[in-house]
Formats: structure tokens, sequence, C-alpha cells
């Protein structure tokens, strides 16, 4: 009876310890973008604290609604994205947090879009706890600060300051 239980704790310690969430800290943009790659279902990708200059972070992959794939600041407001910047949430369950645009002037349509292309959408997808501010995108083009395309996703909990460029600051699109 004792090995029966011994086994039996023995098999749930294992799948305990395989369906743990795994976490990783990057750096830099290399290493974001190999681990993002990897990037499962219960992965939170943690963005060490800094400034990330001339990045497109591609936050993409498939979680699910109990474990959602997570990239979010070391600490919120401290991960400073800016220059030639721009953020592509896609895929499911995705969530972006605590994440400070700031200063930047971007080549890119938008500074956030929930999207990778005219094909691949974002749905269930958040964008929460971060900051625009005085980003300009596009000279001389009606620009958004962040468009989302898909179905079911979220943009909450976020400052927007300092837009003077004309456009609207958040686009909701209904294609697709």
């Amino acid at each position: 009876m004792k090995k029966i239980v011994f086994i039996l704790i023995a098999i749930l310690s294992f799948v305990s310890f395989q369906t743990r969430a795994q976490e990783l800290m990057v750096a830099n943009i290399s290493e974001y973008n190999n681990a993002i790659k990897s990037a499962k279902a219960g992965t939170t990708i943690i963005l060490k604290n800094g400034i990330w200059k001339d990045v497109k972070l591609k936050a993409g992959g498939f979680g699910t609604k109990d474990n959602p794939i997570i990239i979010k600041a070391e600490t919120a407001g401290k991960v400073i994205i800016s220059g030639n910047s721009t953020l592509n949430i896609y895929g499911e369950y995705i969530i972006v947090s605590g994440l400070w645009f700031k200063d930047g002037n971007s080549s890119y349509k938008s500074v956030v879009q929930f999207r990778k292309d005219s094909k691949t959408f974002a749905n269930h997808c958040r964008f929460t706890n971060s900051t625009i501010s005085y980003y300009k995108v596009n000279d001389g083009i009606k620009d958004h600060w962040v468009d989302i395309w898909g179905k079911n996703n979220r943009v909450d909990h976020n400052n927007f300051t300092g837009k003077t460029s004309p456009g609207t600051t958040l686009v909701v699109w209904l294609k697709g």
C-alpha cells in the first residue's frame, strides 16, 4: 500500500511540475525574439528594466483562457520603449503589461497593433497597465497609437498622453 501511495505522489508531483508556468527574463530584443518563438500557454516573458530602443516587439502565440502568454515589464513603467519602435499583439490569449512607449519617432503605422499582418489578427488579447506618451508616428500622416483588429480584445488601465498629430488615438477595426 505504501508503494502505491508513493507512486501516486511521484506521478502527481511530475504532472504538477510539467504544468507549471514558465517564466523567462529577457534583457534585449534578441533574447525576447528567442523567448517568444518558444512561448506556449502559461509562459511569462519579463522584459528587463531599461530603455528598449528601435525594437519591433512581436507578441504572438497561442495561450489559453486559463494559461495566457504574458509579456510584461520587470517593473511597470520602468521598461521604456523608444525610437523607431512598435508592438504587434496577435494570436490567442496574449497579455502585454507595464510598458512605457516614450518620446519615440516611429515609421510604423501605429504604436500598438492587434495583428501581425492583414490576415493574422488578435483574439482574446489584452494591452494593459501601459503608457504611450509623446510618441510620433509616421510624420505627416494621420496616425493611430493603438489599432485593434480581431475579436474579444481588451485595452485597459493605460495612459495615453501628449498626442499632437492628427489621427485617432485608438481605432477598433471591424474588418475580419
